[in-house]
């Protein structure tokens, strides 16, 4: 997540009606966000497989010629609608974590924040966390790239101390990834069962996980 793009500014939802004097640059911008919002709605529905880009572009009133020069294929704007999600709820939780100056306070926070943001977005929550593993190889290079980001950033979210420890720790790489591993899980399994809007409840439950694993002398691993 760290290290990503500045987040795109926000396009216009929709075009006017008729004829109208927007660039070319911000047509492009309104027909590639529309594109990616139904990709995102179409995939939390269908799945990745059933997904057309039929589908999407009946979803987003965008001709497929215009799919074609946004876009190589359906796979890119599938793993682009992924991206765009992603950055969004990333720079919510970093800003989340900056608002606070204790570490309980800002753990919490960034899980707070990456609750609702992904409450906020059930499509999005479901494409992610449901329907991008079924993707296969298509998302699965992706995925660990994002996995990777969330790795670093919850490092550097929990090394800065220990429950009764005010100094900075070091908590080996292979907690650190079971701990994604099973944020992952948790809220995959949350979305599936109880559904994305009331995903602000786990975030209590993803905090004191933290704190279980901030408490456990966890012994590193080679080559994780």
């Amino acid at each position: 997540m760290r290290g990503m793009a500045a987040q795109e500014a926000e396009p216009l939802s929709q075009l006017p009606r008729g004829p109208h004097r927007l660039g070319r640059d911000v047509v492009r911008a309104s027909q590639r966000r529309r594109l990616l919002d139904a990709m995102t709605a179409e995939v939390a529905d269908r799945g990745y497989a059933a997904t057309s880009v039929q589908h999407v572009l009946r979803a987003a009133g965008i001709s497929r010629s215009t799919f074609y020069e946004l876009f190589p294929d359906k796979s890119a704007c599938f793993l682009a609608a992924l991206d765009l999600g992603i950055t969004r709820i990333a720079h919510e939780i970093e800003a989340a974590v900056a608002a606070e100056t204790e570490n309980d306070a800002r753990r919490m926070a960034g899980f707070r924040a990456l609750c609702q943001g992904l409450a906020d977005d059930p499509a999005f929550a479901r494409t992610s966390l449901i329907r991008a593993p079924e993707a296969g190889d298509v998302a699965h290079a992706h995925q660990q790239v994002i996995r990777d980001g969330a790795v670093m950033m919850i490092r550097d979210m929990v090394r800065t101390g220990r429950r009764g420890n005010a100094g900075p720790c070091e908590v080996s790489e292979s907690a650190v990834r079971a701990l994604v591993g099973g944020i992952e899980t948790l809220l995959a399994h949350h979305v599936e069962t109880r559904g994305a809007r009331s995903l602000p409840e786990l975030a209590e439950t993803l905090g004191a996980v933290t704190s279980a694993l901030l408490e456990a002398d966890v012994p590193d691993v080679g080559g994780a």
